[in-house]
């Protein structure tokens, strides 16, 4: 893990990088969307058209678990779950657990570059030291 200062969007703009990872929550609205109402998430939404209709899906399908929900034409866009209700802060286990799926996407893909923000640190209210000890723990 490499941590670099940037705006992960532009960064991932570039094309430089096999993915982006998006930090998000397991709640599915009444209207069949993902709530993506805040922070990465919400700024994904703006960015990649749909992508809370194919995020609802995959919660649907198999949970609240980190998947691949596209790939766009600068790379993969990945959902990396780390609340399980939009209102609550982070679950550091939920971090934990995505990062390790993480790790196994990025080894099933041949991935090597992914960019991520420290998740669970902005509105989810976690310590971005602590975060990324256990996160550490899963990636190389």
């Amino acid at each position: 893990m490499k941590e670099i200062k940037g705006n992960v969007f532009e960064l991932f703009e570039t094309g430089e990088y096999d993915a982006i990872c998006i930090t998000t929550n397991g709640i599915i609205k009444k209207d069949g969307t993902a709530v993506m109402g805040a922070g990465v998430a919400l700024e994904a939404k703006k960015r990649f058209k749909g992508i809370e209709v194919r995020l609802a899906k995959r919660l649907k399908e198999d949970g609240n678990r980190l998947c691949q929900l596209g790939i766009s034409e600068n790379g993969a866009i990945i959902s990396f779950p780390t609340k399980h209700h939009f209102k609550d802060k982070s679950d550091i286990n939920l971090i934990k657990d995505s990062s390790k799926q993480l790790m196994e996407l990025i080894e099933e893909k041949g991935y090597s570059k992914v960019l991520i923000t420290p998740m669970g640190c902005g509105n989810g209210g976690l310590q971005w030291d602590y975060v990324k000890k256990q996160h550490r723990k899963y990636t190389r």
